[in-house]
């Protein structure tokens, strides 16, 4: 498969990516908020984003290096998501990043075993408790 990495063009390439990540939600942990962390200034340095399109021009993949709160938001097609892991261990470096963290929940086996391919090791479990998380849907009230 001829993978092309690319830089960020703008609003059309937000729409691409907020519909990859919706495609495999199932992989990808940030869909709902993703017009929160989409107005973060970390869209204002083009060289902080990156993309991967099929030779067809089909968006794989993006990544994005939040340097507001140190974090990589990415959405990827399952078969590519080592590639995107290290490319952004790779930007991490080169800001200087001294420890880097990654979070997945428990029942997603694949990002786990990905993560420890790359040397990452589980240091916490951490249990996440929800109630009515999205009371509108379930009857009630959503305030």
């Amino acid at each position: 498969m001829n993978i092309n990495q690319r830089g960020f063009t703008g609003e059309a390439d937000k729409r691409k990516m907020v519909a990859l990540s919706q495609a495999f939600q199932t992989e990808n942990i940030h869909v709902v908020d993703l017009p929160y962390r989409f107005s973060s200034w970390a869209f204002d340095t083009p060289d902080n984003i990156k993309l991967w399109d099929n030779a067809q021009g089909q968006l794989l993949a993006w990544a994005v290096m939040q340097t507001p709160f140190w974090m990589i938001d990415y959405a990827y097609d399952p078969t590519l998501g080592r590639v995107i892991l290290l490319e952004g261990l790779r930007r991490l470096r080169l800001h200087a990043a001294e420890k880097i963290y990654v979070e997945t929940d428990k029942y997603r086996n694949a990002a786990l075993e990905l993560y420890k391919s790359c040397g990452f090791r589980v240091i916490q479990d951490v249990l996440v408790f929800r109630k009515d998380y999205y009371p509108a849907f379930n009857g009630g009230s959503s305030e």
